[in-house]
């Protein structure tokens, strides 16, 4: 067993006195087992010792001789990477696992598995083709997927092989979630099923040969929201007032070329004094023009608040009580499914002055 000694036994030798150098010695062959022990690591030096032990005219003589040998071991690391972090809705990732032998690696890998299962939230689209040779693929299973192959050698040094996902859209996913995909490696220190080789079972713990990669992405998008408020009040013939429109981009892009437009509410004219400076009216600024305010950029999670001001005509038919007022908010690339928050209106409440004679 390990650690125990080997006694062999051969009682009385005799050469011819023959002058055939030949003839004088015998062979004696031993196998052992490298053991599958915690003690046994990369670059660990066993010794072993042979003592011979004869006895020739009458004296009793001892020879020994020692052998070291340094334990070799597969050493990998797996490495996985999205060519895109943020991929916006509906975006195809491709993700790439990479198995490196690492610097300290002195031997062969064998019987490598890699299992990747594609998160929820994205769908798997395949792999990229062709795989590297002696690589196969098992996804009858998707989103669970198995990658194999028979050995990686130290010579090769590494191998990197790809496969593509789908990013989802809203309402199944939101802004700002994030996807963890993780690819675990497991290779074994002897070709095939072989007793008392090193594993990557991880029982016992000796059996070490393991690894694992994660890689994050961000679903990654503009939301322009716009929310109009004129602060809850009524007003008269003649009156000033503001309405607040609070702009905001609650995604985590940056949006660019965003504007603003506001329509002149009915029964009121364009107030630029009291609004915020840089708003642009046409045709004019009365009832029914348009207002376009030009905000250009706006980073993900910041936002912007306007003044509009208008002045309500100095005369009002009686039936008129009620003014309403509309405003919308645009940017570039911002998908369609988030744009059911850029418009909002609001309603002020008008008292007719009463019309005498």
């Amino acid at each position: 067993g390990s650690g125990g000694d080997l006694t062999l036994t051969f009682g009385d030798t005799t050469t011819s006195d023959d002058n055939d150098t030949t003839d004088n010695s015998f062979l004696i062959q031993v196998q052992a087992t490298v053991l599958n022990l915690d003690s046994n690591q990369n670059g660990t030096s066993l010794d072993n010792t042979l003592e011979l032990h004869y006895t020739a005219n009458g004296i009793t003589e001892t020879q020994s001789d020692t052998v070291s040998l340094t334990i070799l071991e597969p050493e990998l690391q797996v490495t996985k990477v999205a060519d895109d972090d943020t991929p916006a809705f509906g975006q195809l990732v491709t993700y790439t696992i990479t198995i490196s032998h690492l610097g300290s690696s002195t031997a062969d890998a064998f019987d490598l598995v890699v299992t990747d299962t594609v998160p929820a939230g994205l769908t798997y689209d395949g792999p990229v083709t062709p795989l590297p040779a002696g690589w196969t693929l098992d996804d009858s299973a998707a989103p669970a997927l198995v990658f194999s192959a028979d050995s990686l050698s130290a010579a090769q040094g590494s191998v990197s092989f790809s496969y593509q996902a789908t990013l989802g859209t809203s309402p199944a996913i939101s802004v700002g979630d994030t996807f963890t995909n993780t690819a675990d490696l497991t290779w074994t220190s002897l070709s095939g099923d072989v007793s008392g080789e090193r594993t990557g079972s991880g029982t016992p713990v000796v059996n070490d040969y393991s690894d694992s990669s994660s890689e994050v992405v961000t679903a990654s998008e503009i939301n322009l929201t716009l929310l109009k408020d004129d602060g809850g009040i009524s007003t008269a013939p003649g009156d000033t007032y503001s309405y607040t429109l609070d702009v905001d981009n609650t995604g985590n892009v940056n949006a660019t070329g965003v504007v603003v437009n506001d329509t002149v509410p009915q029964y009121t004219t364009f107030n630029p004094a009291v609004s915020t400076a840089g708003w642009t009216c046409a045709p004019d600024n009365n009832a029914g023009s348009t207002c376009t305010y030009n905000i250009g950029n706006l980073a993900g999670g910041t936002g912007v608040s306007l003044s509009f001001a208008v002045t309500v005509d100095s005369s009002l038919p009686v039936t008129v009580d009620i003014t309403s007022n509309t405003a919308s908010v645009s940017g570039n690339n911002e998908p369609l499914v988030l744009q059911d928050d850029n418009q909002d209106s609001d309603d002020t409440p008008l008292i007719a002055a009463p019309d005498l004679t």
